[in-house]
Formats: C-alpha cells, sequence, structure tokens
C-alpha cells in the first residue's frame, strides 16, 4: 500500500477502552486530547457529556484519568493536549488523585445500590491510596474520600511509571462513568423511587465537596431532569450539546482519513484481489458507502461524527454490516418503557422538538429524547430564530442506513413497538 507507511501495520484495537492499555499495545488512538486540554483549562471544569453506548465515553475517561495521575507530558508528545491552541491557556502538567467510579460496577440492585456503591468507594480508598473510609453510606463515603485525599495529599506520594512522584496540585478529580445505568436499566417505578433517592443523596454529597476539586466528569446515555446540571448538579456544565465537543466521541470524516487511510485502502485492496468489490470502482466509492451506513451523527447541527464502533468493526471484517446495533442496543430503549408508540412516524415527516434540549423524566420518558439520546435519532438541524430556549426548534432524523436497519429489526419492532411497523 504505497504512501501508507507504518500505519498499516497497527491493529485496530476496537475493544480496547483503557488510555494506558492502549498505548501499551501500540493500536490506533484517535487524538481526542485536544477536547481534554479545553476541558481541564476551564474556569469551571465540572462538566455532564451525554453519548449513546459504545461512542468512545470510557476511553475518553481512561485518558483523564491517565493524563491527572501522570502529570507529565510523556506519552502525550505530539497529541494536541502537548500543543498550543488558540484562544486556550497551554495545558500545565500537574498530578491530582483521581477517584473513578463507573456506576456499571454496581450492578442493577435497587435496594443495594447505596451498600454497594459505598463499598465501591472504600476499596478505592483503601486499594489505591491507603485510606480507610468508615462511612457505608455512599454520599458521605464519598465527601470523605475526596475530603481525606485533599488533605493528606501533600503525604501521599503518587506512582509514575514505577517511581513515587509528589503531587504539586491540592485537588482531587472525581471521573463517574455511566452515571444513568441504575436508571436505564430498571423499569419499575417503585425500583426507579429508590435509585433516585440513592443517587440524590450521593450526588449531592459530590456537589458539597466540589471546592475541593479540581476537576468532575459525568457520563452516560441520557440526561434525566431529576440529574440535570439543571436541578441537583447544578455545578456541573453540560457539553452534550455544546459545539466546542460536538466531536469529542465519535470518529469525524477527517479523522478517519487521518487515522485510517490505510486500513481502508486494505479493504480496498483485499476486495479487489478477490473480485468482491461490487459497485465499489474506486476508494472513493468505499468512503462514500461508509458515510452512508456510519455517519449522520450530531449533537449540535453542524458537526457530523461516524458511529466509532461500526467504524473499527467494518475495517476488521471488511463488510458492511449493524455492528453498534449487534451489540444488544435494543435492551437500553426496551429497559426505558417509552411513552409514545407513535414515534416511527418519522419515516413519513421529520421529527420536531419544540423547546430547551430534549431531557427525560423519569416518571414519563419521552420517546423523542430516549431515541435522541440513544443514538436512534440525530439533530438534522437547530432553528433559534425566536431568540429563546424555550422556543429552540430542534429537527430530528435518522443518522444512517445502520439506525434505519435497525427499525425493521424483529426484535426491535416485535418486542419493544409490538404491533407498529414503519410504512
Amino acid at each position: 500500500m504505497e504512501g501508507c507507511g507504518k500505519q498499516a501495520l497497527k491493529p485496530l484495537g476496537g475493544g480496547q477502552q483503557e488510555f494506558p492499555n492502549l498505548v501499551a499495545s501500540g493500536v490506533v488512538y484517535v487524538d481526542k486530547t485536544g477536547y481534554i486540554h479545553r476541558m481541564l483549562v476551564d474556569p469551571n471544569p465540572n462538566f455532564f457529556l451525554a453519548r449513546p453506548r459504545r461512542f468512545g465515553k470510557t476511553l475518553l475517561l481512561s485518558t483523564i484519568e491517565d493524563i491527572l495521575k501522570r502529570g507529565k507530558e510523556e506519552p502525550y508528545l505530539g497529541l494536541d493536549i502537548a500543543k498550543s491552541m488558540d484562544g486556550v491557556k497551554d495545558y500545565s502538567w500537574e498530578t491530582s488523585h483521581v477517584i473513578r467510579l463507573s456506576m456499571a460496577s454496581c450492578g442493577t440492585d435497587a435496594a443495594k445500590l447505596d451498600r454497594t456503591l459505598s463499598k465501591r468507594i472504600r476499596s478505592i480508598g483503601k486499594k489505591q491510596y491507603g485510606i480507610d473510609i468508615d462511612e457505608t453510606e455512599s454520599g458521605p463515603a464519598i465527601f470523605d474520600l475526596i475530603e481525606s485525599l485533599y488533605f493528606s495529599f501533600d503525604r501521599l506520594p503518587l506512582m509514575v511509571d514505577g517511581k513515587p512522584r509528589t503531587a504539586t496540585s491540592p485537588k482531587v478529580a472525581v471521573l463517574i462513568d455511566e452515571y444513568d445505568f441504575q436508571l436505564n436499566n430498571n423499569t419499575d417505578n417503585k425500583e426507579r423511587e429508590i435509585i433516585r433517592n440513592t443517587l440524590h443523596a450521593f450526588y449531592a454529597s459530590l456537589k458539597s465537596a466540589s471546592p475541593m476539586m479540581r476537576f468532575s466528569l459525568a457520563t452516560g446515555i441520557c440526561r434525566f431532569n431529576e440529574f440535570s446540571p439543571h436541578s441537583g448538579l447544578n455545578n456541573l456544565t453540560d457539553i452534550s450539546f455544546n459545539t466546542d465537543y460536538s466531536s469529542a466521541c465519535g470518529f469525524t470524516e477527517n479523522e478517519i482519513k487521518l487515522y485510517y487511510d490505510c486500513h481502508m485502502r486494505s479493504v480496498f485492496d483485499e476486495w479487489v484481489k478477490n473480485r468482491t468489490c461490487g459497485h465499489h470502482k474506486d476508494l472513493k466509492d468505499v468512503y462514500d458507502t461508509l458515510k452512508k451506513w456510519y455517519d449522520g451523527y450530531t449533537w449540535d447541527g453542524e458537526n457530523r461524527v461516524f458511529n466509532p464502533i461500526s467504524v473499527i468493526g467494518f475495517l476488521g471484517e471488511k463488510s458492511f454490516k449493524s455492528y453498534w446495533y449487534d451489540l444488544g442496543n435494543a435492551n437500553f430503549l426496551k429497559n426505558l418503557s417509552l411513552d409514545d408508540k407513535d414515534i416511527f412516524s418519522f419515516f413519513k415527516n421529520d421529527l420536531s422538538y419544540v423547546g430547551k434540549v430534549p431531557v427525560q423524566d423519569l416518571r414519563k420518558i419521552s420517546a423523542k429524547a430516549a431515541l435522541l439520546h440513544g443514538g436512534y435519532l440525530t439533530i438534522k438541524d437547530i432553528d433559534k430564530s425566536n431568540g429563546d430556549d424555550t422556543r429552540t426548534l430542534y429537527r430530528l432524523i435518522v443518522p444512517n442506513h445502520e439506525v434505519r436497519a435497525a427499525y425493521s429489526d424483529e426484535y426491535l419492532m416485535g418486542t419493544i413497538y409490538p404491533g407498529i411497523l414503519p410504512d
């Protein structure tokens, strides 16, 4: 493959979600550190980001954790975070303690959630930092761990590449993955009420500890009213629909050409060799089909991204099919128990949403909001001509061929929307 050089030798690493392991294994890394740079130097570095499943949220959190713990530029030389950005101050490499929690590790049992979450917090304190936390409730436990790390920072060295490194920043970072995991996996309203109360107490304690925190980021699929930045978590800035972060997850077309062009050439060369090109006459045709199948996601109505897990799946198997949907994404919609069964009218007309950015209510799940956050719809464009957020018009469409094909799937239609089929 002329002109590809060593890039062609790099493995795809589609299942790799931990940045240190990704670097060690030498797989392709699509550089998202520019977005991390922007977040870390923000005057109010406390954020919330909603994206569909398997869109790179866990890898984003892992990269942030590594940057904050490592406190030095290696192995980031050459990546965007080590470069100067127009209008953004350079990143100063300071070591921080990091508390990283995956709510998925706490299971779905509503009655056990508080106990399980507090156990996870105590385990992080003991195993990672040698701190004993006695609290058995998750809210007090997370506050005590943050406070202990904050006041003991100078006494606790961090291990970097096997060597102790003295901390230079007195604050703590908190990263929460899949903050809405329990809410998305419990359909019973009584269970959701228990979960809501547990999470309210947990996030209230987290908010009260924010003066001791250097940085925080919570990620999930949906934005629920009860836990949105406009309610209990009002110290977080919601960047889910922010243009500056619209491509922080997923692959842009330029990123695919920069990082995966040799893999694309490899696919086409193999098709030519095996005479399986079909209608693809050249590499441009392959890119065009890739775009038709997996592109089209946008959260600001302007910047579009491809589904990353599907792009990597295609490059690995050299075949166009529904990689993302086949990973069990329909369960997300099934568990939400949507209120609106007439959602498939968009096959005839574009859907629209008037008001503020679509959010969920635990007692009445909106089908439009669920499908938008879940990756089954995307924003076609945003009309703010009224000059009022409460009257902003969001036009929604199906993002691409993979998602459109998912609506005809027997499981999705028969289980979640029985008796309703698109024309």
